[in-house]
């Protein structure tokens, strides 16, 4: 049926009256949110870092175990060959590991693998890259790991390896790098391998 003028203006008029609905926040509104979100976020950050420091700690001690397990894996092999503090020879400082050649060092703990064409029996004589060696093959499956302390080169590895020198012994620290950027010096996650006693020693933060 045709539609007068009248019927045609009455439906374009209730039609257009048709409320319009509004969309997204409010400035107000979204200022709320982002407050919200930013207490939300000073409450849960400790939090999160907490487990994250106490996950990292666990990590390191479980590495710490196995190491120590380890090194006294090969002292034992040392002492079943016959060998002792006071009659140790330059013969006598190698022991074979799962088809491993190490060093030893004069009270038997495990120094290296490279050999040498001039063993050294001491204890201050260690080496970066001797302590790697140690913790290369001594280790099921080990973690990436650097000698260099560069930024790129700690950021790209799980641990850092270097030397503690001594007057009478020397020490092996693998840090566990929890953030690249940090000197070495300063560092809160590693553990010490003792190179007189095979005496593996964590450290953590305090309160961990």
């Amino acid at each position: 049926m045709k539609r007068s003028p009248q019927q045609n203006y009455r439906a374009t008029f209730v039609h257009s009256a048709k409320p319009y609905a509004a969309a997204g926040f409010t400035f107000v509104e979204l200022v709320a949110v982002i407050v919200l979100i930013s207490i939300l976020a000073a409450i849960a950050a400790p939090r999160f870092f907490d487990l994250k420091d106490d996950a990292e700690a666990a990590a390191l001690q479980a590495l710490a175990g196995s190491f120590s397990a380890g090194v006294a894996i090969g002292k034992a092999q040392w002492i079943a060959n016959g060998n002792s503090a006071n009659s140790v020879t330059a013969v006598d400082q190698r022991v074979i590991i799962d088809g491993v050649g190490f060093n030893v060092n004069r009270f038997g703990w495990l120094d290296s693998t490279t050999l040498k064409e001039s063993q050294d029996l001491t204890v201050t004589g260690q080496t970066a890259r001797d302590c790697q060696e140690v913790f290369e093959y001594i280790l099921q499956n080990p973690p990436r790991n650097t000698i260099a302390e560069d930024f790129d080169s700690r950021r790209k590895a799980k641990y850092a390896v270097r030397v503690v020198e001594g007057s009478t012994s020397d020490r092996c620290r693998y840090e566990l790098v929890v953030r690249a950027a940090q000197s070495p010096e300063n560092a809160e996650f590693y553990f010490d391998y003792e190179m007189t006693t095979g005496r593996v020693t964590v450290n953590l933060p305090e309160g961990l």
